[in-house]
């Protein structure tokens, strides 16, 4: 396929989860998928080296750190052949100034307070905390079906285990969430705990030595496609990112506890429509409360099977509505 004359530039940043995590940085891989056979992506970022290299593994993409860049050094990637991406949850502002000011088209993800004035707006997470309407020159989509999961449709299924757990933080574990809650989980003697390790989580994290001394713990290293292990258990303990949403599409007994607070509209709103299981933040989780949980099916009678409100499809949505808008010739506006 002849590739383009558009350059992309996707913006995005990742870390151990002292800051930003690494949902958007699987999020951007993902878009990468999308694009890369028809455009030349780039990647703008201000990760640290470990997550450059990554980003540079995964996707073969060229990596530009923007950390030391004056806004001249910007503004000369920009014009009206590029596109910028912008998914940094509304913390990097300036660029999208930058590439509007160079007529570059505009694409940003989870941004409530937009200050461009026309371009593509896609919230999937954050739609359902905010109340803010967009002008008609932004062509805006909102909800869950936008969310851009992997695709786990072709694989072997595991063997089920009953009284057993799944248990991730996501692709980083800054506040220990994986061995506080294994610690916990333990002690309700379970059959099997397994505990997927993120690429962002540390060496001396202390669910290594946690494991060493359980045989029960099984810890899952370098895991593409974590939801046959997630399957295979009766219940999946996660944090609000990546993981729990692809755990709710594939209608999973699914416990989520918060690590940030951006994680809580979302979640509260799949809390109310009874397809997870609401457990608040980190601190407030004890042995009790678990025990209390899964007593007398208490579990199984409060949640929706059958809501479809998340589904493995976002992906296709978005190649779409991504690959319409790029493709449009100086349109008067973006809003349908």
């Amino acid at each position: 396929m002849k590739k383009s004359n558009l350059k992309v530039f996707i913006r995005c940043d990742g870390d151990y989860g002292k800051k930003n995590g690494m949902g958007h940085i699987y999020r951007s891989i993902e878009i990468v998928k999308l694009l890369k056979k028809k455009y030349e992506i780039i990647f703008l970022t201000k990760s640290p080296k470990i997550v450059e290299l990554f980003l540079k593994k995964k996707t073969k993409c060229k990596i530009i750190n923007i950390k030391k860049f004056n806004q001249n050094k910007l503004e000369k990637l920009f014009n009206i052949s590029s596109v910028l991406i912008n998914d940094t949850f509304g913390k990097d502002k300036k660029i999208n100034i930058i590439a509007e000011k160079n007529n570059s088209k505009i694409i940003c993800f989870d941004d409530n307070k937009i200050n461009f004035k026309k371009g593509l707006l896609i919230n999937a997470i954050t739609h359902y905390k905010q109340k803010n309407r967009f002008s008609r020159n932004i062509k805006y989509y909102g909800g869950f079906k936008y969310l851009i999961l992997r695709n786990f449709k072709k694989y072997k299924k595991l063997k089920y285990l009953n009284k057993s757990f799944f248990v991730s933080s996501g692709g980083s574990d800054i506040h220990s969430f994986l061995y506080k809650v294994s610690r916990i989980l333990i002690n309700m003697e379970p059959k099997k705990i397994k505990v997927m390790v993120g690429y962002g989580v540390k060496k001396n994290n202390r669910i290594f030595n946690l494991a060493k001394k359980n045989k029960k713990i099984k810890l899952l290293k370098n895991i593409n496609n974590p939801i046959k292990h997630m399957q295979s258990c009766e219940y999946v303990i996660v944090t609000g990112g990546t993981v729990c949403f692809e755990s709710v599409a594939a209608k999973l007994n699914t416990i989520c506890i918060q690590n940030y607070d951006h994680q809580i509209p979302a979640v509260k709103f799949l809390s109310k429509k009874k397809v997870l299981q609401n457990f608040g933040t980190l601190k407030g989780i004890t042995k009790k409360k678990f025990t209390n949980l899964f007593r007398k099916n208490k579990f199984n009678n409060e949640i929706n099977y059958n809501n479809n409100i998340i589904d493995f499809n976002g992906i296709k949505r978005l190649k779409t509505i991504i690959n319409n808008f790029l493709n449009e010739k100086n349109p008067n506006h973006y809003s349908s």
